[in-house]
């Protein structure tokens, strides 16, 4: 294994672990950024904002829980401290959605870490455009399967 994968999967790892701190009962997502020395610079799940009621926003009805929760990628971005992302790698447990994949180019990650996922969940999250906007701008995508 080649030092790169050992470095993705382990963050891909530490994202799977981070995605079981969601509350959302039908989809758990994780995400950490790390710079190009390896180092943590955040660290997010899917949620709702601080101090919001859970079983409003994330335990009721679908429709609700699709506009009242924070993706981890976005929750990852939001909370980092360093203003500059230029460079880092964000690593998700499931694909980004264009909002997201939106957001990561406006921040400059140069890298996307991803599991491999199956095609429904790709349509779902219209990874079809967030791939197309990622490479658009020159940021790379690897998929791993998990294992």
């Amino acid at each position: 294994m080649k030092n790169n994968e050992k470095w993705d999967r382990r963050f891909l790892d530490l994202a799977e672990v981070i995605s079981t701190w969601s509350k959302d009962p039908s989809t758990k997502v994780g995400a950490v950024i790390a710079d190009d020395q390896n180092r943590v610079l955040s660290v997010g799940y899917n949620g709702p904002a601080p101090g919001v009621d859970d079983a409003y926003a994330v335990l009721g009805e679908r429709d609700v829980k699709i506009k009242c929760v924070i993706h981890a990628e976005v929750n990852a971005i939001t909370h980092s401290n360093i203003a500059n992302l230029t460079g880092a790698t964000m690593y998700c447990t499931h694909l980004p959605c264009p909002n997201c994949a939106s957001l990561m180019i406006s921040k400059r990650i140069s890298r996307v870490v991803v599991f491999d996922t199956d095609v429904e969940m790709a349509k779902r999250w219209n990874w079809d455009i967030s791939a197309k906007l990622l490479e658009g701008v020159g940021i790379k995508t690897l998929m791993y399967k998990k294992g």
